[in-house]
């Protein structure tokens, strides 16, 4: 039995990276990644856990088949015959029994209309197809999403946002619910900065991606200096910048940088260096508070026991939030609800006054829910015996 795990865009977002060390570890037979960077898993370690590794080809966006996926992303439509579709996957697919599908998010933007005919294709070459870890928007599910989904042998969805929506989805083989695999991911000894105290430190994680989503220009990074002129002028905490996403084009360092830069004089602030995923696990796990942005920087401070407030723009980001603490009221602050400078700094003062309920519910619930997060593996290797 051999399993290729498919749709890995690259380390670079150690989100990504998170999900394939921690897929690779609770799964107990051969496998092989198809990546759409290789020199990023290279530089990490990545490409080491697996015996073959395929590089995704490009398409570009001006190529015939680049065009005929923008349209199909953006119009919601399919062409008949697959022409969209990798036709070098049933070359990377050819000693493999199970095609997983890791990207978490893939099916979130668009319904992840660029990726549907490689999936087809997958699925008429009589491999089993397995989406793991995902999560996906309700409305879409209910929509064409949902006939897509049919495609799949198997759905494990990361949260009962997700879940809920797709058991209410008719036609699918197997829905099955799991924590993301992430929650599983060990600690290596993170390279700290100097000037990082740990126990004492705020995490902070600012994306690009958030700021694009922003309602109104600039006030993502206005509400995130005055957060940080609060701490250091209130508190004897510090603060760590903690970038978890450094692909070229959507690079947390971009907007780190900045806020160190206004803050570096304080000799309160420090900005990390990137590192893999199992490092930057630990630096959060040091940190008191963790403000982030990216997802999978969240999951290694929930599964730290660290209190962390998610500045979200999705439904991961609430379904997750929801399964830990009951509700994502004063754990989720929305970027759309960010009108005024101070909606951070409020946000994360509620948290501040909950701290010892937060770290109690998390040690109450971490043991079970990474438990829980490395029964994925033997529902994957159940597809591909069966």
């Amino acid at each position: 039995m051999k399993i290729l795990l498919n749709q890995h865009s690259g380390s670079a977002n150690h989100g990504c990276e998170a999900i394939l060390r921690s897929a690779a570890a609770m799964l107990s037979v051969p496998l092989s990644l198809r990546t759409g960077a290789l020199r990023e898993d290279q530089s990490y370690g990545v490409d080491r856990l697996f015996q073959n590794v395929y590089e995704i080809p490009g398409c570009g966006k001006w190529s015939p088949r680049g065009i005929l996926r923008q349209l199909e992303k953006r119009l919601d439509i399919t062409f008949p015959g697959n022409p969209t579709a990798d036709a070098t996957i049933l070359d990377h697919i050819a000693d493999s029994d199970v095609v997983l599908n890791v990207g978490g998010d893939v099916y979130c933007y668009f319904q992840g209309r660029d990726q549907w005919a490689t999936d087809r294709l997958i699925r008429q070459s009589g491999k089993k197809l397995v989406l793991f870890g995902c999560s996906l928007e309700p409305e879409d599910v209910a929509g064409t999403l949902g006939k897509h989904l049919k495609n799949f042998d198997l759905i494990i969805a990361r949260e009962s946002l997700t879940y809920e929506a797709l058991k209410k989805c008719p036609g699918l083989r197997r829905v099955e619910l799991c924590p993301d695999p992430a929650f599983t991911l060990p600690r290596e000894k993170a390279d700290l900065p100097e000037g990082f105290t740990p126990g004492n430190m705020v995490g902070i994680n600012i994306s690009p991606l958030l700021v694009h989503r922003e309602k109104t220009p600039g006030i993502v990074m206005e509400n995130a200096r005055e957060l940080i002129r609060i701490i250091l002028g209130r508190t004897d905490m510090g603060v760590a910048l903690i970038p978890h996403v450094v692909a070229p084009g959507n690079d947390d360092r971009t907007c780190l940088a900045e806020l160190y830069r206004d803050f570096a004089d304080t000799g309160r602030i420090v900005l990390a260096n990137d590192q893999n995923c199992c490092k930057l696990k630990d630096m959060i796990s040091m940190c008191r508070f963790l403000i982030t942005a990216r997802t999978h920087a969240s999951i290694a401070g929930y599964s730290s026991g660290v209190p962390t407030l998610v500045l979200g723009y999705s439904v991961k980001a609430k379904g997750i939030a929801r399964d830990l603490f009951g509700s994502e009221d004063g754990m989720v602050l929305p970027v759309e609800k960010m009108t005024e400078k101070d909606c951070l700094y409020r946000s994360f003062l509620g948290l501040m006054e909950r701290e010892e309920e937060v770290r109690g519910r998390l040690a109450e619930r971490m043991p079970d829910y990474i438990r829980r997060a490395g029964e994925a593996g033997k529902m994957i290797e159940e597809v591909a015996e069966g």
